[in-house]
Parts: C-alpha cells; sequence; structure tokens
C-alpha cells in the first residue's frame, strides 16, 4: 500500500489561535502546535518539517479588518520565550508531530501583561519538508499563536462560560440521594496533593430566590481533595427529597471558600443548585382517548402528548385536553388531580379523580368501569365522564403509556 500521491503537509490550527500559558512554579509553560500530513500510510518512513518565525504574518493580521480579535497584536519579545528547534520530526507510522515553545511565564508576568490579556503573539511559518510537499494554500501553512497569561485556577465544572445554575428535579423519596458535582482544576500542577474547601453562600441568592431548607441538604465535608495526577475531584452533596416541598423552587449556592495552594477562578467559583422535586408518576405520557356522547352516540378518537405535574408525593395535575373532540367546549382547557393509591397487585394500582377549580364540576371516574395504574408498565387505564352545557354525559375512555 503506497502513500497517497497527493499527500501534503500543512498546520490544522491555521490563522489566529489562541494558547494559554499557566503561571508554573518552574516559571516556564509548553505550548505546542500541531503539524499534519494528510494522505499516509501507517508504515511512512520519518520525515521532517521546517519553520520559521515571521513577524511579518502580525502585520498582515494587524492590517486585516476582518481579524477576529479586535485591537493591535504584538510579537511576543523574544526574552518571553524560546525555542530548542526549527524543525519537527514526525515519526515512521504517523501522520503528525508538533511545535514546541517554551513559555518563560516568571518573566512574561514581570513585563506587566494582565492575566487573560490578549497582546502578544507568536507568529509560524513552515518553510520545507523532508520528503512530501507542502500544502498549495498559503494560508493552510502558517498561524499566529495568540499568548495569553493564565493564573492556574479551580472551579465548578458545570458553573460554564459563567452560567452557575444547575438545574435538577428530585425524585421523591423518603431516603436521601447523594447528589456529586466535579470540581476541576486548570493549568495546576499534578505532582501533589491538593485540597479545596467549600460552603454554602446565601447571600449569592436573589431576593427572588429561596434558600433549600437546611434539613433538606447536608455536606458530608466540606473539604474536597484533589489526589495526586488528577484534575478533577467530586464533591458529594446529600439531598433529602422528603423535606422539599412539591410545586416550589429552591436554591443551593455552594463556593470555594478557600484552596490550599493557587485559588479559585472568581467567575466559576460558585455553583448555584435549582432544586425541585418530583414524583414517581411526572413523566411524559402519549395519551390515546375514546370520547364518546352518551346521548348522540358520536364519538371520536384523540391522541395527544402529557406532561403532568407533581403536587404531592402520590398525586399528579394534568390536562384532560379534550378540545377538538365531540366534548365540545364543555372540554376545553380542563384540569383534574390524580392520586395514585398502591395495592398487592402491582398490574392494577387504585386511582382516586380529585376535582380543582379547573375540572368540570360534574367530573368523576365512569361509575362501573375500573380505573387503575400499572405499575410495570408505567400506565393508567382510565375511564371518567363530565356533562356538557346540555346535560350530556361525555365519556372519556384514556390510556396513558409514560415515554422516556
Amino acid at each position: 500500500m503506497k502513500d497517497n500521491d497527493e499527500a501534503r503537509v500543512y498546520i490544522p490550527s491555521s490563522g489566529f489561535v489562541l494558547r494559554k500559558a499557566w503561571e508554573k512554579e518552574s516559571g516556564e509553560y509548553l505550548i505546542q502546535l500541531g503539524v499534519y500530513c494528510s494522505g499516509l500510510r501507517s508504515g511512512s518512513n520519518g520525515f521532517s518539517v521546517g519553520f520559521e518565525i515571521d513577524k511579518s504574518l502580525i502585520d498582515t493580521y494587524n492590517q486585516d479588518i476582518t481579524q477576529q480579535y479586535s485591537g493591535q497584536i504584538e510579537m511576543l519579545p523574544t526574552e518571553y520565550w524560546s525555542i530548542e528547534s526549527k524543525e519537527v520530526f514526525i515519526q515512521k507510522g504517523n501522520v503528525d508531530g508538533t511545535i514546541s515553545i517554551i513559555i518563560h511565564t516568571d518573566k512574561l508576568k514581570q513585563s506587566g501583561l494582565d492575566y487573560n490579556e490578549i497582546k502578544y503573539a507568536i507568529p509560524v511559518r513552515l518553510t520545507n519538508s523532508s520528503e512530501y510537499k507542502l500544502h498549495e494554500t498559503p494560508e493552510m501553512l502558517s498561524s499566529i499563536i495568540g499568548i495569553t497569561l493564565n493564573k492556574p485556577v479551580f472551579y465548578f465544572r458545570d458553573n460554564r462560560l459563567e452560567q452557575n445554575t444547575l438545574a435538577s428535579r428530585v425524585l421523591y423519596s423518603e431516603k436521601p440521594v447523594v447528589q456529586k458535582y466535579l470540581l476541576v482544576s486548570e493549568g495546576v500542577e499534578t505532582d501533589r496533593d491538593y485540597t479545596v474547601e467549600v460552603a454554602a453562600h446565601p447571600g449569592f441568592l436573589t431576593s427572588n430566590q429561596e434558600l433549600l431548607p437546611s434539613d433538606a441538604w447536608k455536606l458530608e465535608s466540606n473539604t474536597v481533595k484533589f489526589e495526586k495526577g488528577n484534575t478533577e475531584a467530586s464533591l458529594p452533596v446529600t439531598i433529602y427529597p422528603d423535606k422539599i416541598e412539591f410545586l416550589k423552587t429552591f436554591y443551593l449556592p455552594i463556593t470555594i471558600s478557600s484552596t490550599s495552594n493557587y485559588s479559585a477562578d472568581e467567575n466559576r467559583s460558585t455553583l448555584l443548585l435549582k432544586l425541585e422535586v418530583k414524583n414517581d408518576y411526572e413523566w411524559s405520557y402519549i395519551s390515546r382517548m375514546s370520547v364518546t356522547n352518551t346521548v348522540s352516540g358520536r364519538n371520536s378518537s384523540h391522541q395527544v402528548n402529557k406532561q403532568p405535574v407533581s403536587i404531592a408525593n402520590d398525586i399528579i395535575q394534568m390536562q384532560m385536553a379534550t378540545n377538538n373532540t365531540v366534548a365540545g367546549y364543555a372540554g376545553n382547557n380542563k384540569w383534574f388531580n390524580l392520586k395514585i393509591i398502591p395495592t398487592d397487585d402491582k398490574r392494577k394500582w387504585d386511582v382516586e379523580l380529585i376535582k380543582t377549580s379547573w375540572s368540570p364540576s360534574t367530573l368523576e371516574l365512569t361509575p362501573g368501569k375500573e380505573s387503575y395504574y400499572d405499575w410495570d408498565y408505567e400506565t393508567f387505564h382510565l375511564f371518567y365522564r363530565f356533562q356538557d352545557y346540555y346535560g350530556s354525559y361525555i365519556e372519556v375512555e384514556e390510556i396513558m403509556e409514560a415515554q422516556f
């Protein structure tokens, strides 16, 4: 099997790319830029690719009004970085290699460069390949590596792009539930253990956010340990669902209060848990209904998706959804509650229909017909009826199957 005759060498991350240089105790941080050759087979011989530092790329970039980042960039002064070789060797059996550049972060910090500031860049251009052709498109042969100085930090993984709210609907249970949330280290040396202290932070809430009651949660420990070699560690939080009120939304803000080394990311150091409780019957259902006017004999079939809402551990509220059937206006936008009562037979749990202010006044389970809940198949078999505006009974036979 031969190499592709069209094999070409290029830089996948061409154009302007950002690389974070993390402060290290050693004072140095290694950044890398990939070089790739398309069309090689696994047994290809190794070969070398040459490159140069081309300041003209920055001049061209600064003159381009379509540049990705606003403002002018400057060539990173040579005292802040170094390279061991201006050649990349792609080994036999591989199709890519890396350009390695050492950033002297200790000196870069002394330069006055702000953290995360986009000011300096290193412009790289491929110049030759010992065995395969360079890509014909000039733009695929160069990259302007923007360098930002960054402070190593700890933060909550689920606090992304400063969107710190994590919503969760907890299934009702009299037993506690343990939920785990990941903390992440970025740019931190992994040659030792670290500890991060966390705590609840009620002051983080706004006036319209209600704090989760203290008896509804517990931190097993306020200390999270990052083991040597790991960049993630979990924080277990115990939730007591039976202490959470139905139909209410609660919040629990947890923040990083201190770290054994380095610091917490100021924008991602707090995770806001948004918690609600639901029962075991609150799912999405496909409802198939047969609706009959017992006086006229007219009948219609109807299928809808239903999303019941938990209002207690054994009660759901749902819309009748008999709109556009022979029920007429009497069935429009009506609701009822349904209580599920466990029995010894899991295939036929009892149900109780509970009227609300949004129910037809004559609504009831149809006498002589058995309505029940099949726990095994998570399906409701319902028979109910109500009177329309003319006194005629509208009878509904409904089968609701849970969808997951």
